[in-house]
């Protein structure tokens, strides 16, 4: 798979409402062909909204997001072509999907960005369905190897390299007995001392490229020490022993071979079992930045519905629970209760179960799938479950009512801050419409009492929301014009820029708020910066192109801001190189083991 460009997501904000609109209309769609007979010309509306979500996605260079829209627009396809064997399989996909991907998209940020690894269980899940193979993870995995490496780990020739107390020409078989000893023992002791002579390796290597390859597999090596899920792994230890012969090839021959022979497919693997490492060592997180390694931390956020799905299943999930309380309320009451009954009261039960499970419910759905396993057991006995298994039934449901309702209050809090959020962005885009006519007049010393006013009022809003730094700032903006109202300072072009500026960086945050429920806190700190300097007439050095927002404002075009984050990632603890690294033991065990079988062994 081709380099991955990096998403366009302060596009995707001024975007995000179209593509909702199209997902739904594409999901609306798929459902009046579910429940219409199987309506053919509906499944025609629905690829017509998905080409438009998938050329949207590609514009915007979100080649995840797209791959799964062209994924699901193949499967419509087929389906209306009828070329599907499966056909409940696939309409089933198709659902979730399209009740997952809205979602997905609300939360995608330059924080939370889009890779096709976040979705490839989604995407293969259509694939499935329609007979097609299913993708590998290394197919959509292509990390750039040519990176500038941090400066406490790139090569420098006055670089001291630690001595060794066994000769350099038998490192191979020293890592060799230590791997072997770790896979049978799983000691701390073995894992460190071939973290060590990767450690010597990347030291002494001078080439960039063959270092970031021994950082790599030092990286890896700490992150077995840090993350015991990756030690189970069966592919990761197959990996440290394909460490072996590059080894052996730096130690007898020198880091040419390496350069001029480059692994890169044990490199992209080990990247790609690092990624997976849930530890935020520091060394772990330093690797991770740099390579762009953070696809997998996000992926547990992914699952869920759009709002008004998650609305209507929450409601009909707490009618049926109502419906099967007074079932189960009269069975007890008049002892009518049969197998038989039983039997499709845990089909009910098993469906809800498995409901709650894909509206990510998971303590709910595990509540529920214990009931079905205990009346599975009274089914099979054909007993009829006692008033203590009927009762602990009822309080199951009531439990699980529970959960759903305070689901519904998480839904109905983030109604209140989208209601809200949008009334303050409509009244920063009359603020940008005054200024815009400000600006072709030419006439900047105007009364902005109004625009004053405006700004208080969404400041008061975003303290309700608790949104206290973004109030802040445009309160002390509001300050700032009054100021300027009282003293009869003239009101410079300059500061009507500044003032455009401040109201942009605002309108993008309060965006993120409004489509994720979070946002990108550099916009604040471009636009405080901007008022700390609203007198002066110097250019203002900040991440943001300023000079571009007003005519970005008044032009009424999409201006796209890519804010240089900066790098928060820790730099690695100065290494210890001129500590002697003691391989004795291992040193021994070399002369006291046939190698030969050792390595046939592994």
């Amino acid at each position: 798979m081709a380099q991955l460009l990096k998403g366009n997501y302060d596009a995707l904000v001024w975007l995000q409402d179209e593509l909702q609109q199209s997902l739904a209309q594409a999901l609306s769609a798929m459902n009046v062909y579910l429940d219409a007979e199987q309506e053919e010309s509906s499944l025609s509306d629905c690829i017509e909204s998905l080409y438009q979500v998938n050329g949207t996605l590609e514009m915007l260079n979100l080649s995840g997001a797209a791959m799964l829209t062209a994924e699901m627009q193949n499967a419509v396809k087929d389906l209306h072509n009828k070329r599907i064997a499966d056909s409940q399989a696939t309409e089933d996909a198709i659902v979730k999907t399209l009740l997952l991907l809205p979602n997905y998209l609300k939360q995608l940020n330059n924080d939370f960005q889009d890779h096709p690894l976040l979705l490839i269980d989604v995407i293969n899940e259509l694939k499935t369905a329609r007979k097609e193979p299913a993708l590998s993870e290394l197919d959509l995995f292509s990390p750039s190897l040519s990176i500038a490496l941090p400066e406490s780990i790139t090569p420098t020739p006055n670089r001291s390299v630690p001595s060794l107390t066994v000769e350099k020409t038998k490192l191979g078989q020293v890592f060799q007995v230590l791997l072997l000893n770790w896979l049978r023992k799983q000691d701390l002791s073995s894992l460190k001392q071939m973290t060590s002579i990767i450690h010597y390796l990347r030291v002494s290597s001078s080439q960039e490229r063959v270092c970031l390859f021994w950082w790599t597999a030092e990286v890896l090596l700490q992150a077995l020490e840090n993350d015991k899920t990756l030690v189970n792994d069966a592919k990761v230890k197959q990996l440290l022993g394909k460490l072996v012969p590059s080894i052996k090839q730096q130690s007898l021959s020198g880091e040419s071979v390496i350069q001029n022979d480059y692994p890169v497919e044990l490199e992209k693997r080990m990247l790609l079992a690092i990624a997976r490492c849930n530890s935020d060592a520091p060394a772990i997180v330093l690797l991770k930045d740099s390579l762009k390694l953070h696809f997998f931390d996000n992926r547990q956020h992914i699952q869920g519905m759009s709002d008004n799905a998650l609305t209507d299943a929450n409601s009909a999930l707490l009618e049926q629970l109502q419906e099967l309380k007074e079932q189960l309320n009269n069975h007890e009451h008049d002892q009518s209760l049969t197998i038989e009954l039983c039997t499709e009261l845990n089909e009910q039960l098993k469906q809800m179960a498995d409901t709650l499970a894909l509206l990510s419910e998971y303590e709910a759905s595990n509540l529920l799938h214990h009931q079905v396993e205990q009346l599975d057991v009274s089914i099979e006995l054909k007993q009829i479950p006692d008033n203590d298994r009927l009762t602990a039934l009822a309080d199951a449901l009531l439990q699980v009512e529970v959960f759903i309702q305070s689901t519904n209050k998480s839904s109905d809090d983030d109604l209140l801050r989208t209601t809200v959020m949008s009334e303050c962005l409509l009244e920063l885009s009359n603020i940008k419409e005054t200024l815009t006519l400000i600006n072709q007049s030419g006439q900047y010393n105007q009364d902005l009492r109004e625009t004053e006013q405006q700004l208080i009022l969404v400041a008061g809003s975003l303290n309700m929301l608790t949104q206290s730094r973004a109030a802040s700032l445009l309160q002390a903006t509001a300050d700032q014009l009054n100021t300027y109202q009282a003293s009869d300072a003239e009101f410079t072009q300059s500061n009507l820029h500044r003032l455009a500026d401040i109201i942009a960086c605002a309108e993008l945050y309060m965006e993120g708020i409004r489509q994720h429920g979070h946002a990108d806190e550099a916009y604040l700190t471009d636009a405080e910066f901007t008022l700390e300097n609203f007198d002066s007439d110097a250019p203002l050095d900040t991440p943001i192109n300023t000079q571009s927002v007003l005519s970005a404002s008044i032009s009424n075009q999409q201006e796209s801001y890519d804010t240089p984050q900066p790098s928060d990632a820790p730099e690695l603890p100065p290494s210890n190189d001129n500590k002697d690294l003691d391989f004795s033991q291992a040193n021994s065990d070399v002369f006291q083991h046939d190698i030969k079988d050792k390595a046939q062994a592994l």
